[in-house]
């Protein structure tokens, strides 16, 4: 465990790490192989060696290994390192769908879907995808750091910046400075800016930005609050305090804020009746969050009468307006058949699967290898 954690690092003794991995897999420590194997495949730490990764492989996928069985698909789809072999390839591919590998349930997925060297069978496809979406959602509706829907920080059209990671540096230090003079937009842009890297100072600036009456920071101080972090102690009390100081001017992420707390009883009693007014006017203003909440409530008939025409509609405009597990949402509806009028809703289910799939697919590629 201390080797890979110091591979997985950016520490200098990658050496050490990789000598203690090697030992360690020789030894029979399942992840430390896996480590090993993708090692010696890609030539990660050290020189390539395919060979030795194809029989690494192999042992894993012998010990029941997701991740070996994966790559021995992979291995046998392109012919590295052996012989290409794709009826093999779906051997492996199939071992490790069953195994949970989520690599494989997308390979698998597309297959089906496709015809890609297997009859074209809709439901193995929708079978396969439908596990990986909930994989994915599951966790996005786990993250307590999931960001409320993007909104337009500054009312001017000044294009403050086309890279949306960082700021180039002189840029950063000039919106600094503009932020510590005082303007309340540029502190909410610089908080937005630098949220994820220093959240202490963020709160600085979203609290400066507020006090000054700016809505924004009313409503991202809810965020704050609600959540907690080391900058802030979570505080529902005062989550609704910042939320309903920017409901009350008409600010979207506000509305929806005050709507959530209503409707998970944080701060406040339970009230779907109040849940359903702050979202609704919160929806009405384009906010996908509360778009997707409405869908919600209507879905699982939450304080309004059960409505999956009205619970799909909700879905819809929150996934155009680019909310992701409304996504997910939609397709669930599709595979089942509830409040669509489409009569190919298994082919509409299986297309909105592949879009939530793909669209998290690389920043959840990690888990899933």
């Amino acid at each position: 465990e201390h080797a890979l954690r110091s591979l997985q690092s950016r520490s200098p003794s990658h050496k050490e790490a990789y000598q203690l991995l090697t030992k360690a897999a020789d030894m029979g420590h399942l992840k430390a192989m896996e480590e090993l194997a993708a090692a010696l495949l890609f030539g990660y730490h050290g020189p390539q060696n395919i060979t030795a990764a194809v029989t690494l492989y192999e042992t894993l996928a012998e010990k029941g290994s997701h991740k070996g069985q994966t790559a021995l698909g992979f291995m046998f789809s392109y012919g590295i390192g052996m012989e290409y072999n794709q009826a093999k390839a779906l051997v492996y591919y199939t071992f490790g769908s069953l195994g949970g590998n989520l690599i494989s349930q997308m390979i698998l997925g597309y297959r089906y879907w496709v015809g890609i060297n297997v009859p074209r069978n809709c439901e193995a496809a929708l079978t396969n995808y439908r596990k990986v979406a909930y994989f994915i959602a599951d966790k996005l509706e786990k993250n307590e750091e999931m960001p409320v829907e993007k909104v337009r920080l500054m009312e001017k059209s000044e294009n403050l910046s086309s890279n949306n990671d960082f700021l180039d540096w002189d840029v950063h230090q000039y919106y600094k400075f503009l932020a510590e003079r005082g303007d309340t937009q540029i502190q909410v842009m610089y908080k937005a800016k630098i949220l994820f890297s220093g959240k202490n100072k963020a709160f600085y600036y979203f609290l400066k930005a507020a006090k000054a009456g700016n809505t924004h920071g009313m409503a991202f101080l809810g965020k704050m609050f609600l959540e907690g972090s080391v900058a802030v102690t979570q505080s529902n009390a005062s989550a609704f305090k910042y939320f309903t100081m920017a409901a009350e001017k008409g600010n979207a992420v506000g509305l929806w804020g005050v709507g959530l707390l209503y409707y998970q009883g944080k701060g406040v009693p339970v009230n779907y009746t109040e849940a359903f007014k702050y979202f609704h006017i919160a929806a009405e203003k384009g906010l996908a969050d509360a778009q997707f909440q409405l869908g919600v409530m209507y879905h699982s008939g939450s304080g309004v009468r059960k409505d999956y025409k009205l619970a799909f509609k909700y879905f819809y405009l929150a996934s155009q307006n680019g909310q992701p597990i409304a996504v997910y949402y939609l397709a669930q509806m599709y595979a089942a058949g509830t409040g669509v009028f489409v009569i190919s809703y298994r082919s509409n289910s299986l297309d909105l699967y592949y879009y939530f799939n793909f669209s998290f697919y690389e920043s959840c590629l990690y888990a899933m290898i």
